[in-house]
């Protein structure tokens, strides 16, 4: 079994989109520290996540309207391109493993993040 630890630190650039990774992001939701598993075939990743979730607005969009199938297609169609076909299906479950904990965590509604107009 192969077991992977997924942890993400804030780039010094400032926050990205924790869900399509736009560099753009624009809001933070308040979020209980998470830690949870993905297990896909013979391979598990451990998803760590700390504190709020930044989206950008096409992201938070989709959040303030409870769109959880509009936010995975938004954050696949960001990680995907065409030489990754063959693993779409497993990229898919792994990010819904992700959302899921955001989805579990969330304990609070949307911030503009500090510095945004």
């Amino acid at each position: 079994m192969i077991i992977r630890n997924l942890s993400f630190e804030v780039p010094p650039e400032g926050p990205v989109c924790d869900f399509c990774s736009n560099p753009e992001a624009k809001w933070s939701y308040p979020a209980h520290d998470v830690t949870s598993v993905v297990t896909l075939g013979d391979e598990s990743t451990i998803l760590s996540s700390e504190g709020a979730w930044a989206a950008c607005d096409k992201c938070s969009e989709c959040i303030e309207r409870g769109d959880k199938e509009g936010l995975l297609n938004q954050s696949f169609n960001a990680v995907t391109n065409d030489e990754q076909t063959a693993n779409s299906e497993m990229t898919l479950r792994l990010l819904r493993g992700i959302h899921e904990s955001f989805w579990r965590s969330k304990c609070g509604g949307r911030r503009k993040i500090s510095g945004e107009a």
